[in-house]
């Protein structure tokens, strides 16, 4: 009974606001002309002025993530993988790109759209939760006619690339047995069950950044990637793959959707870099956000 009510209402949820905002989904492949190449430095960030965001609130900054080639997944062997995590591969990023420095917030959900989304913990600074992969569409919808760019969430490649960020911390979180070093680096960047005694998510920007300066990529909330969710299998050499869901957005309403990254009421397993789950694109739960992405090209 507790599964047919929530299709029941997912689905009538989903069908109301569709209709009245039928969309194409935002994917890979429009680019944003700001600056030239030579101007364009790794860790520079980008602030997206809102009208109505409070003075308080934490803006809408993003950071310029560089192009470049990593180890995705996680190997066979590591103790902490899960079986649905990649086996470890190679993928080139080809293009730079911005990444919101912080988890989107309730305060820039509410400047966007004009209302509060149904977050469970309330705050302006605290990251939006409760909100589905359409709802994530529509957020980026109107964001883009407000500023006239072209944001859209990560592919779960951009999103991991960005989370490893050539540092240690992915490696200290796959260890068997955590060093003393290793766990005041987790204590610093990560809110995990381990490591939060009120079992409630927090602000933004409270811990420590990764090496590129993006915060709380492990921990707080988990966040929504732009992939359909495909099962793992044997790949190698790929350059920005992500795979996308049907054109129109009403129609993905079924499919399931990516997303990355452990909770605040989560073991230290669930944070690690290479971690994925799924759900169908019309649900949501309280330990689930997202952060969004703007494509960065250069005009020479």
């Amino acid at each position: 009974m507790t599964k047919i009510l929530t299709f029941v209402f997912g689905f009538s949820f989903v069908i109301l606001f569709v209709l009245s905002q039928c969309v194409e989904p935002n994917h890979v492949g429009r680019s944003d002309f700001r600056k030239k190449d030579d101007q364009y430095l790794p860790g520079d960030v980008l602030t997206i002025e809102l009208a109505e965001l409070p003075a308080s609130a934490q803006k809408l900054e993003m950071v310029l993530i560089p192009s470049g080639e990593f180890s995705m997944g996680s190997a066979l062997e590591n103790r902490n993988r899960s079986d649905n995590e990649w086996p470890l591969h190679k993928v080139s990023i080809s293009q730079p790109f911005f990444l919101a420095r912080f988890e989107t917030t309730q305060a820039q959900w509410q400047a966007v759209m004009g209302k509060p989304n149904h977050s469970k913990y309330k705050g302006e600074n605290n990251p939006v939760n409760k909100v589905s992969w359409i709802e994530c569409q529509w957020f980026m919808n109107r964001l883009n006619k407000m500023t006239g760019r072209d944001f859209r969430l990560p592919s779960e490649a951009e999103w991991e690339y960005a989370c490893r960020a050539g540092g240690e911390l992915c490696d200290c979180l796959n260890q068997a047995v955590l060093s003393d070093s290793c766990y005041k680096i987790l204590q610093e960047r990560i809110w995990w069950a381990g490591d939060n005694s009120d079992n409630k998510l927090k602000a933004v920007g409270l811990k420590q950044p990764n090496g590129w300066g993006l915060y709380d990529m492990h921990g707080n909330v988990s966040e929504w990637c732009l992939d359909r969710y495909r099962e793992p299998s044997e790949r190698e050499g790929v350059i920005d793959p992500v795979i996308t869901g049907p054109k129109f957005l009403l129609l993905n309403i079924f499919v399931e959707h990516v997303f990355r990254n452990g909770s605040y009421q989560e073991p230290l397993q669930r944070c690690r870099c290479a971690f994925r789950r799924y759900e169908q694109a019309f649900d949501y739960h309280y330990t689930l956000g997202f952060r969004i992405l703007l494509p960065a090209k250069t005009e020479k």
